[in-house]
């Protein structure tokens, strides 16, 4: 039987198919079920992680030299602060899913300002986790 968060999963991969991403690349480990999968479109990757029962969604506007998570992409796509704490894994896979064609055309429009971008999201971020007060409204 597949439970909510494989569907999840299989939602996205029809999305990222959808979109012309290519199944770039794929390993597991048949101990823990654990599993990376990579999908890539031009200079975009997104990359699905299973690591010990937990899910991660993660994009890449540089083919991989630095992933983000689906909430710090949410935050760059909607100028929104990224949440403190990451969103349930079912929730960033539909937010990789309906946010996919706009993650697609920002990063491939101008991918070093949005690397920039998601990298001060994440220090944000990172710095109101440790209770650092930034005066930063998610930049």
């Amino acid at each position: 039987m597949t439970d909510g968060i494989e569907l999840a999963v299989e939602e996205l991969g029809r999305e990222l198919a959808a979109h012309g991403y290519e199944k770039t690349g794929g390993h597991g480990s048949k101990g823990f079920g654990d599993e990376v999968t990579c999908y890539s479109f031009m200079n975009v990757s997104v990359r699905v992680v299973r690591d010990r029962g937990q899910w991660f969604f993660e994009a890449s506007p540089t083919n991989g030299a630095d992933w983000f998570d689906a909430d710090l992409w949410h935050a760059c796509l909607t100028n929104e602060p990224a949440p403190v704490e990451p969103r349930s894994a079912s929730i960033q896979a539909h937010l990789l899913t309906n946010e996919l064609a706009d993650l697609t055309e920002t990063a491939q429009t101008s991918p070093m300002v949005t690397l920039e971008r998601l990298r001060a999201l994440r220090r944000a971020r990172s710095r109101r986790r440790i209770g650092i007060d930034t005066g930063e409204s998610g930049s």
